[in-house]
């Protein structure tokens, strides 16, 4: 055979539609020779009775013994090159009996179609057993090459005339099957022979693409023609499941064959011209059959799947794949691809395929990136034609799949993608995944009726107030570019209802330290920065300032947000406030006092200080000699729930010092102050204070200081920073690497080297994560790294009245805890509602519940064995609360 007829795939040859034909011993040399003889005869003599009535039993008769013959033929040239005893003339003889009756046969059905009218009712064995003997010959061929091995040679010029021979005799049946013989299809045996026909060609179709491309063509072709043609009487059939089956196996091995590792140029070519024509097929198939009853989509979703997996961006990035063949790969497969996506997307059946498939099975699969890639090519086909009411793709379906997906998109928006903008002004922009599926989510948007977009309101809204992050942010993002193309009216009513919404649950004490509270607050603040000043201005009059329930809310809103005359009133009244409480703070531990002042050092941190900077920084400084350890020991002496005030008071300074860096940045005198304080409290030896400054830290040490000063901050930089490299705890040891790298200077570097020197351990360590970014030299993958980080969910401690901070007052579980029970989420837009919300109580999952019960045990323990150690170690208040607590508990036992 030559270059064109050989396969080094689809090695399987099993007939999946039909069964295949008895198994009949092999004949002994006389009989077979007197039955091929006696047939050749018959081929000679039977042309003449074609228009006699008693053809039609000749025919099927010697239809029978012909495909004897040829299936025993085969059958002795298998057993001959298996055997020991090879004879080439045998050998040859033997296929040259094959080529003769193909030859024959094909003669005899041009004439009879030249002759007479084909009818199945008289010729009820044509369709199948001619469909037999192709698909046995060509299988044949397919496997030629490992079968006669070396003796290949001896045999080449017979096996292409083997191959061309069963080639003519498929060009013969199919146009029979075509044009000349006529199916009764009120008849249901006539429906079955068509209908088993169908299935061995559709084995002979995927049989032939790995023997040549212009046999394949045809095959595929004169089936699909066929369908056509009877497609009224094939809807209640499987024909569409089956076709597309073996259809969407084609393609996905040509494909895999194109995509291997250094494979050749030529077999790569040939693979994806197969698959390009393949894909074409696929499109007249379902277009044939677009009022098929059965169907089944499966197969065209897994192809869609593999094919949107190896997009563009995958193939640059992750694959290395060449510019060459990425052009090749998207104008065979990707464009065809597109397409056929758009031809299936007339059947809502298929469009919910795609959107309820389950993403939680396919997490750690790349079908994860297919599928997402898969329903962004949906929404580009709805965005280009979403005019035509052909299409039947509901908009509120897609919004669905995008947020069903948004959970599991963490590892792929991370893996550094880059896609191509669509303008060709800016064909050489590109942007990442995140930012892919956002745009065509808005676009999405763009079209939508004011029920879906109503819909589309209560999904951000839903994870916004929600605990996981990507959707919470993806959310954030989307409502502000919504809000940008929409009315100023729209953008006002939508941060009135936030506002109101984020003071309502303020009312909730878990909600201060929860994600919401972080999602809903960067939520409006971006959208309040969006306005307009006299739109601001009205948010201004309707949330005084003035009035102290507000405060919190503008430390979402952002007071630098405001025009500039408004935003110096706000700023007069924060300062006056600041500097009231900061010199009423004194060493009694009053919680609402202290609350209020850490309120307003977080809305401070929202001012732009365009003209009382020096007194802001005056107070800075005070707030932060307040919190030095060496001033507040007799106050917080452990770090626990009745301190966690202490905790938040810092989280404000932090918050206060990134704003005011541009204050006081070269002020050497100031930076050593608050260098001081950090310090102290960094080496308190609190884990989560040490997360907390460590950023600071490094800011700080960047800082520029005088020559006077320049030793003193050298000296407590170093000392430290020293303290935090001891630290074995891994997560403060993981956020001090990140910053050191993150805020990474001559001053930093200096730092290092200066503590790391005879140090060798650490200075590997710092090496390694500059070098790998890890503290180890483990080899991970980014893939891998991001699957590890993806696993962890924030879930909040949720206790009655003041949540500890031990081991941090948000823990990282792997699992996923909603804290609030939204679930009417217009009523928290009701804007004729003046009656105060209902206080939403925390949803406890049974490992929360046994995550309590275990904490309760512990700390009643410990009670227990600190009254043994020391008599009257409880104070009659304690004693009380004890009391308390067991009546609670008793309560919940009843």
């Amino acid at each position: 055979m030559d270059d064109s007829q050989s396969s080094d795939f689809l090695s399987e040859s099993t007939d999946i539609f039909c069964n295949s034909p008895i198994e009949e011993a092999t004949m002994d040399g006389d009989t077979y020779k007197s039955l091929v003889t006696s047939t050749k005869f018959a081929f000679s003599s039977i042309r003449k009775d074609i228009k006699n009535t008693s053809f039609s039993m000749k025919f099927s008769t010697l239809l029978e013994d012909c495909s004897a013959c040829i299936t025993q033929s085969l059958d002795l040239i298998t057993d001959l090159l298996t055997g020991t005893g090879f004879k080439q003339n045998i050998l040859v003889e033997y296929m040259n009996n094959v080529v003769c009756l193909l030859q024959s046969l094909s003669d005899l059905i041009k004439n009879v179609i030249e002759s007479i009218s084909m009818a199945c009712c008289s010729m009820k064995t044509f369709p199948t057993v001619t469909g037999q003997i192709i698909k046995l010959v060509f299988t044949h061929c397919k496997d030629s090459e490992s079968l006669y091995g070396n003796k290949l040679n001896y045999v080449e010029q017979q096996l292409k005339d083997l191959f061309r021979s069963c080639h003519e005799l498929q060009l013969t049946y199919l146009m029979v099957l075509e044009k000349h013989i006529i199916f009764d299809l009120t008849e249901k045996e006539e429906q079955d022979i068509l209908t088993s026909a169908l299935d061995i060609n559709l084995k002979i179709g995927e049989i032939v693409q790995s023997l040549d491309v212009k046999t394949m063509a045809e095959q595929w072709k004169a089936y699909t023609m066929i369908c056509e043609k009877y497609s009224h009487c094939l809807k209640n059939k499987r024909i569409y499941s089956d076709c597309t089956k073996i259809l969407c196996s084609v393609v996905t091995s040509n494909i895999n064959t194109a995509l291997q590792e250094n494979q050749e140029d030529k077999i790569a070519l040939r693979s994806l011209k197969v698959s390009s024509f393949t894909i074409k097929i696929l499109v007249r198939v379902c277009n044939t059959f677009r009022q098929a009853s059965i169907k089944d989509h499966q197969s065209i979703v897994e192809l869609l799947l593999y094919v949107f997996v190896n997009n563009e961006a995958y193939l640059l990035t992750m694959a290395g794949k060449s510019l060459q063949f990425i052009n090749l790969f998207n104008n065979n497969v990707s464009s065809p691809v597109n397409s056929l996506l758009a031809e299936l997307l007339v059947d809502e059946h298929f469009v919910d395929c795609i959107c309820n498939y389950n993403a939680n099975k396919i997490e750690r699969d790349d079908k994860l990136l297919g599928l997402i890639l898969l329903v962004i090519a949906v929404i580009r086909i709805l965005l280009q034609k979403h005019a035509d009411e052909s299409l039947n793709v509901p908009k509120y379906k897609l919004i669905n799949a995008v947020y069903s997906l948004l959970p599991y998109c963490y590892v792929w928006f991370n893996m550094g993608l880059r896609f191509k903008c669509d303008k060709p002004s800016r064909q050489y922009q590109t942007y990442g995944l995140y930012e892919y599926v956002l745009t065509h989510t808005v676009a999405l948007s763009a079209i939508c009726n004011a029920e879906e977009i109503q819909l589309l309101e209560n999904k951000m809204m839903e994870a916004i107030l929600s605990t996981e992050c990507s959707s919470a942010m993806f959310s954030s993002n989307l409502w502000l570019l919504i809000a940008r193309i929409c009315t100023r009216q729209y953008l006002q009513k939508v941060v009135v209802s936030l506002c109101e919404l984020y003071q309502k649950l303020e009312m909730t004490k878990s909600f201060a330290d929860s994600p919401q509270r972080v999602h809903l607050s960067h939520t409006i603040s971006a959208l309040f920065e969006t306005m307009v000043n006299e739109d601001k201005m009205k948010l201004y009059s309707m949330f005084s300032i003035y009035e102290n329930k507000n405060l919190s809310l503008w430390r979402c809103l952002k007071l630098y947000n405001l025009p500039n005359e408004a935003q110096m009133n706000a700023e007069d009244v924060v300062l006056d406030k600041f500097r009231t409480q900061i010199q009423n703070l004194t060493a009694t531990e009053n919680t609402e006092d202290i609350n209020c002042l850490i309120n307003t050092i977080h809305l401070a941190s929202t001012c732009s200080l365009v003209n009382r900077e020096e007194e802001m920084e005056s107070l800075f400084i005070e707030a932060w000699m307040k919190a030095c350890p060496k001033n507040t020991q007799h106050l917080v002496k452990s770090l626990d729930a009745g301190t966690l005030w202490y905790y938040r008071y810092i989280e404000a300074l932090v918050q206060l010092t990134d704003s005011m860096e541009h204050v006081f940045h070269g002020r050497s005198t100031n930076v050593i102050k608050v260098l001081h304080s950090v310090s102290n409290i960094v080496q308190s030896g609190y884990k989560e204070l040490k997360l907390l400054l460590i950023n600071i830290l490094c800011k700080l040490a960047n800082f520029e200081t005088s020559v006077m000063n320049k030793h003193v901050a050298d000296s407590i930089l170093t000392q430290t920073f020293s303290k935090l490299f001891q630290d074995t705890d891994l997560n403060v040891k993981n956020k001090l690497f990140i910053m050191l790298r993150k805020y990474r200077t001559d001053v930093l570097d200096g730092i290092v080297s200066a503590i790391a020197d005879g140090h060798e351990s650490l200075r590997d360590t710092w090496d390694c994560f500059i070098t790998h970014g890890r503290l180890n030299r483990e080899n991970v993958q980014l893939k891998d790294q991001l699957f590890h980080v993806s696993n962890f969910k924030y879930c909040h401690k949720c206790i009655e009245n003041v949540v500890a901070i031990n081991s941090g007052s948000v823990t990282i579980q792997k699992s996923v805890s909603n804290n609030f029970d939204f679930i009417d989420i217009d009523s928290l837009f009701d804007a004729d509602s003046d009656a105060e919300p209902a206080c939403k109580k925390a949803k406890l999952n049974s490992n929360e519940v046994e995550l309590i019960i275990s904490r309760l045990e512990h700390d009643v323990t410990s009670l227990h064995e600190a009254s043994l150690i020391k008599e009257n170690t409880f104070s009659f208040e304690h004693k009380n609360r004890i009391k308390i607590v067991c009546n609670t508990l008793n309560n919940i036992i009843d």
